[in-house]
């Protein structure tokens, strides 16, 4: 994080003060840029990201001047593993190339080809939503009425203990019957 990067937090911060430094073990912002470079029709967009308390896991909201990602603080967590915040990232930026469509008579915003997409263009999806099943397992609601996986209230407990070690996270994530049933889910 450069110092820019710490002012503009700053000043952002002052209007919301809810918002949280990032603890990841790497470089938040920097993984948000190549995701966009990822996705050629995104490289020049202005995307912002910040960590706030909200309902959804992760959330994208655009405005005339860019848009800005907003994660949700359980996510914010220096164990994280830079995999799932990658696919994270990946599925907000998207919600900027495949915009929202009625689908037989509903408003979807997660439409059949934006999921084609996703599958095409983030390589990292699978073991994102297995670690995000197992990592945080309680303390998650899926709502596939709403399309979108929220937080319960009760999320910060999830602070108080440690989760299982990532090691053991990768080697269920590699358990093709355990992989399916949560594939299942997504």
């Amino acid at each position: 994080m450069t110092s820019s990067d710490v002012i503009a937090y700053l000043r952002w911060a002052q209007c919301k003060p809810e918002t949280e430094m990032p603890l990841f073990s790497f470089d938040v912002y920097d993984l948000l840029e190549q995701a966009k470079y990822s996705l050629p029709a995104l490289k020049e967009r202005k995307v912002d990201l910040w960590i706030a308390p909200q309902e959804s896991l992760a959330c994208i909201k655009t405005e005339p001047n860019g848009a800005q990602i907003l994660i949700h603080p359980i996510l914010n967590r220096v164990d994280l593993p830079i995999e799932v915040m990658a696919f994270i990232l990946g599925h907000e930026l998207i919600h900027l190339i495949i915009r929202p469509r009625l689908v037989d008579g509903v408003m979807k915003s997660h439409p059949p080809e934006f999921f084609e997409f996703e599958e095409a263009t983030q390589p990292h999806r699978a073991f994102a939503w297995n670690w995000i099943h197992i990592a945080l397992n309680g303390y998650l609601k899926f709502d596939k009425e709403r399309e979108g996986t929220f937080v319960k209230w009760q999320w910060r407990k999830s602070r108080s203990h440690a989760g299982p070690p990532e090691q053991i996270i990768r080697q269920l994530v590699a358990d093709s019957q355990y992989r399916q049933k949560i594939e299942g889910l997504i």
